[in-house]
């Protein structure tokens, strides 16, 4: 009997401890999988960055810094900034078309259209500072500025110059309907309009070029929070201010339709005598500066679609109140051949013929930007720094910036003027690194 109880108690005390060395290694694997998923998480945690989405922000310390720069490459679009119109004013004026009933051989037929502006692709760049805090949906605040220099040019058609005119044997009665008829059918036959003064840019030109020059520069300032939609979707509203720098430059040069024109009987002036004239060229030389300060605001939402890579888009709108200032010079050279010079026999004379126009305003503009791109990023576990890159398509738009005066002349007055009113547009490439350390 004791031998069986002895054995019983041998056996009880072998069986418990087979179950504490079961449950030991089991409690063993358990821990040993909740480090590996830990392990796992945590490098999760490093890749992320909590803007994009990590609820586990990977940084040390609540505060980093950022530096941002970006390389764009936009083309600018101005509206209504052409130099006129060019083409061909045909005139059918055969008389059996009164009698043959058939209206349409009688008249105009014109063929025009605008000289447009080619406006080219430019680089410039963005640089961006700023601070961000907190430990999940974490605040920023940044400074950003933009710089670029766009540009466009124009050229028309180069028509045929008028033959000379000599008023003392083409304007008799023999000859004055005939050299009228050929001055106004050669005019019609093909010219360029100048489109923002005729009169004083020379009338009806052979030739017209054009050359349009950019200075842009925006400061903004913002301060943002971001807010976390998912696990991976982020909403970051922001609202500052903008400041702006946005000067035009327009010169556009006009070569006449019209030769020269002689006198036939010099024109005495005291002690000389004006023999003949034509016109050399006329130009016209703008400039729209506009400087302003005002609130921005939008949004930008991230969505962290692996722990690397991820989709964005952003959209913000600005209203600035500044100060408008526009200049616009309109110069008609003249070559004037004068005789009577002591020691030369005759020389021609350059006589520039201005006429000013400015305006200054205090005015308000609006503007909207947006962003569509994408964003791949990683970060370094050791110093706690996150490093992004991305590239996106971006749109900028400036309502009424083109202010450039057209001016309808009477009798060489300004009587009155338009206000062209077209908006500015920047679009194209915009590649950006950052670094939060």
């Amino acid at each position: 009997m004791k031998i069986n109880k002895k054995f019983k108690q041998i056996a009880l005390t072998a069986a418990l401890l087979s179950v504490n060395t079961f449950v030991f290694a089991a409690d063993n694997g358990t821990n040993s999988m909740s480090n590996d998923n830990s392990k796992d998480a945590k490098m999760k945690q490093k890749t992320m960055a909590p803007s994009l989405g990590d609820r586990m922000p990977p940084y040390p310390s609540p505060m980093s810094f950022v530096v941002d720069a970006s390389f764009i490459y936009w083309q600018a679009d101005v509206e209504d900034l052409d130099a006129g119109v060019q083409g061909n004013f045909d005139v059918n004026t055969d008389p059996s078309a009164l009698t043959s009933g058939c209206s349409s051989d009688f008249g105009f037929h014109n063929s025009i259209k605008d000289i447009n502006m080619d406006f080219k692709w430019e680089p410039g760049f963005k640089f961006g500072l700023g601070l961000v805090w907190g430990e999940r949906d974490q605040y920023d605040l940044m400074l950003n500025w933009t710089w670029i220099r766009p540009k466009a040019t124009a050229n028309s058609r180069t028509y045929d110059q008028l033959p000379a005119v000599n008023l003392a044997t083409s304007l008799t009665p023999a000859n004055i309907a005939s050299t009228l008829q050929a001055l106004v059918g050669g005019i019609l036959e093909g010219a360029a309009i100048p489109g923002y003064a005729s009169l004083f840019s020379g009338g009806p030109a052979r030739h017209a070029s054009s050359k349009w020059r950019l200075h842009y520069n925006t400061v903004d300032l913002e301060f943002g929070r971001n807010f976390f939609l998912g696990k991976n979707l982020t909403l970051r509203p922001h609202i500052g201010l903008r400041g702006a720098w946005l000067n035009q430059r327009l010169d556009n040069t006009y070569l006449p339709k019209l030769g020269t024109v002689a006198l036939g009987t010099p024109v005495s002036l005291g002690a000389f005598n004006v023999n003949s004239l034509a016109i050399t060229n006329a130009t016209m030389n703008g400039e729209d500066e506009y400087h302003a300060v005002g609130l921005r605001a939008g949004a930008d939402v991230y969505w962290n679609f692996t722990n690397h890579f991820a989709a964005y888009g952003k959209v913000s709108g600005s209203i600035l109140y500044g100060y408008e200032e526009i200049e616009q010079n309109f110069t008609i050279n003249t070559s004037v051949n004068v005789s009577g010079i002591p020691g030369s026999t005759s020389v021609n004379v350059n006589f520039p013929v201005d006429n000013n126009y400015r305006a200054t305003s205090h005015t308000t503009k609006t503007t909207l930007q947006g962003i569509l791109g994408l964003m791949w990023h990683t970060g370094f576990e050791d110093s706690g720094c996150h490093f992004y890159v991305s590239a996106g398509y971006e749109v900028n738009e400036w309502f009424h910036l083109n202010n450039f005066r057209t001016i309808n002349e009477n009798a060489f007055v300004f009587e009155t003027k338009t206000i062209r009113k077209g908006n500015l547009g920047l679009h194209g490439l915009t590649v950006d690194v950052r670094l939060d350390f």
